[in-house]
C-alpha cells in the first residue's frame, strides 16, 4: 500500500480482496463478506475525499481489459444501492460493453443510443428491482468512440441523472488502453 500511495499521484482509496466470485452483484448477496466491508471502506474514504455522503459519482477504471473494473463497478453500485438512496450504473465503456451481460439484463440501446439522438434519456434506464440499482448500458458500439463521448451531450445527461440519482457509478474503458476514461 505505501509503495502505491508513493508511487501514483493518486489517493489509494483502499484494498480489496481477490474473490473466487463472479457475481456481479457478490457485494449485496454477501454483504457480511470481507469484500463488502472492503467495499465499504472504499465508500467511506470517498464520502470523506468529497466531504459529504450523496450526490457522489464515481468512475471506475484501470490499466487494461481483464484488471477487474466491471466487477468493481457493478459490486459498489450494489454497496451503494444498500443504503436505500437512488443508485445508477452506467457502462460507459462503450469500445467493449458487457454490463448487461454481467447483470443478465436486455438492453438493446444505451449511452450511444441516447447521444446520436436515437432515444430519449428515460428510454435506456433500466430499472431493476432485483438488483437494486438502475444501470444504463453502453448501447450500440459506434465507430467514433473517442469523438462521440467528447460531445457536450454526454454532460448534459450526467447533469441530469445527478439531479435523479443519490449515486452514479461508471464503467469505463481502461485508460491505459484508449483515453475515454
Amino acid at each position: 500500500l505505501k509503495e502505491a500511495e508513493r508511487l501514483s499521484v493518486f489517493d489509494v482509496l483502499g484494498l480489496l480482496r481477490h474473490v473466487k466470485s463472479q457475481d456481479p452483484t457478490y457485494a449485496r448477496k454477501k454483504p457480511r463478506s470481507s469484500y463488502a466491508e472492503m467495499l465499504r471502506n472504499i465508500r467511506m474514504r470517498i464520502e470523506f475525499k468529497v466531504m459529504r455522503k450523496t450526490n457522489i459519482a464515481v468512475a471506475v477504471t484501470s490499466t487494461q481489459s481483464g484488471d477487474g473494473k466491471t466487477y468493481i463497478s457493478t459490486n459498489l453500485a450494489a454497496l451503494y444501492s444498500m443504503t436505500g438512496h437512488p443508485t445508477l450504473l452506467i457502462d460507459m465503456d462503450i469500445r467493449k460493453p458487457d454490463i448487461h451481460e454481467k447483470l443478465g439484463i436486455e438492453a438493446a440501446i444505451g449511452v450511444t443510443n441516447y447521444l446520436i439522438g436515437d432515444c430519449q434519456l428515460d428510454d435506456i434506464i433500466i430499472h431493476n428491482e432485483e438488483l437494486g440499482f438502475d444501470v444504463i448500458a453502453a448501447g450500440t458500439i459506434p465507430p467514433n468512440p473517442g469523438e462521440l463521448i467528447r460531445c457536450e451531450k454526454l454532460s448534459e445527461m450526467l447533469q441530469t441523472l445527478r439531479e435523479r440519482y443519490t449515486y452514479i457509478i461508471i464503467d469505463s474503458s481502461p485508460v491505459g488502453i484508449v483515453p475515454d476514461a
